[in-house]
């Protein structure tokens, strides 16, 4: 069995990233994504302002030190609940991970592999205005090809951008 096992194994190239690997469990690849209404960070108290759908406000320390275990779980399952899935192809484009680290994203989310080649985020964030327009982080277009909205009688949408005109 030890033999078999090991037979098994890749050895030879880098391994690929879990984050991407389809399961049997799901029919259709998808991602998770976070939406927000604002991200602020605060450079005096080194806070990240969040401000979730509902209108309330968080505060993410940047330094894991800042909050004990259980808060940080709090924290974690609060954010957890402003995900909604969507498929690969309607998800906002990935933001660089490095710089969601720099805003504490890291201590409730896996942002990816820092050994991976590229700086993308393994978590989708996307900001909703006050229309319901999506936009990535700092204001970068969410989606190249498609409009993204979110809107909480309606749900996650994808128009195309003609049809926004």
């Amino acid at each position: 069995m030890k033999k078999l096992a090991y037979s098994a194994l890749s050895t030879g190239g880098k391994t690929l990233s879990d984050v991407n690997a389809p399961t049997r469990y799901s029919d259709t690849d998808s991602h998770e994504v976070l939406l927000l209404r604002r991200l602020h960070f605060d450079k005096a108290s080194q806070t990240t302002q969040l401000t979730l759908l509902d209108g309330s406000r968080v505060d993410l320390p940047v330094q894991r030190h800042r909050l004990g275990k259980q808060a940080w779980r709090q924290l974690t399952a609060q954010l957890m609940q402003q995900q909604v899935p969507v498929s690969v192809h309607n998800a906002p484009a990935s933001a660089p991970r490095s710089e969601l680290q720099k805003l504490g994203l890291g201590h409730c989310f896996y942002l990816g592999n820092p050994e991976w080649e590229d700086d993308a985020s393994a978590l989708r964030l996307a900001l909703v205005d006050e229309v319901g327009v999506l936009q990535g982080l700092y204001g970068a277009t969410a989606h190249a090809r498609y409009a993204l909205e979110y809107r909480p009688d309606l749900g996650y949408r994808r128009q195309n951008i003609e049809e926004r005109k």
